[in-house]
């Protein structure tokens, strides 16, 4: 695939995404009402600017002819799943274990073994970052996050 084609695809679906956004807050006011904004205000005009700039991007991408450069070489393919499949294993084990395990699991991988991080590091790392976000999340701000087995195992509701 050439550069040029994956920059007009990527064009025309962020511009989808950002028609869609408008035409979901055209279901609401859109306008700004007594009190200030109505409901639809900002998701329109938010919607907008992700049409006009996928536009721009559109205007570019057929700007780039078709001598345009690979998108993607063999060595970024790589570079590119191995930085997925920990990724997806993250998306994959949160509903599992719950997010503050998954990522705990995911920052191990992604800290130790993708960054060449120490082990003694990547487990201060990997169990820090989650207890940040337990406190942050959970008892700063009283947003629950899923937690998984955790829940039940320690009364957490």
């Amino acid at each position: 695939m050439s550069r040029r084609s994956a920059e007009i695809a990527f064009a025309v679906i962020t511009m989808a995404v950002g028609a869609v956004v408008m035409r979901g807050a055209w279901e609401h006011d859109i306008g700004w009402g007594d009190s200030g904004p109505e409901a639809g205000y900002f998701p329109f005009r938010l919607g907008a600017v992700i049409v006009l700039g996928s536009a721009l991007n559109l205007i570019a991408a057929l700007r780039l002819g078709n001598g345009a450069a690979s998108f993607i070489g063999r060595s970024e393919a790589v570079r590119v799943t191995i930085f997925f499949v920990p990724v997806a294993g993250l998306a994959w084990l949160t509903p599992v274990l719950g997010l503050y395990v998954a990522s705990a699991l995911y920052l191990a991988v992604a800290v130790c073994w993708l960054a060449g991080v120490g082990w003694r590091r990547g487990a201060a790392i990997s169990v820090g970052v989650p207890l940040l976000m337990f406190a942050l999340f959970e008892l700063a701000l009283r947003t629950p996050l899923p937690k998984g087995p955790l829940e039940r195992a320690f009364g957490i509701y």
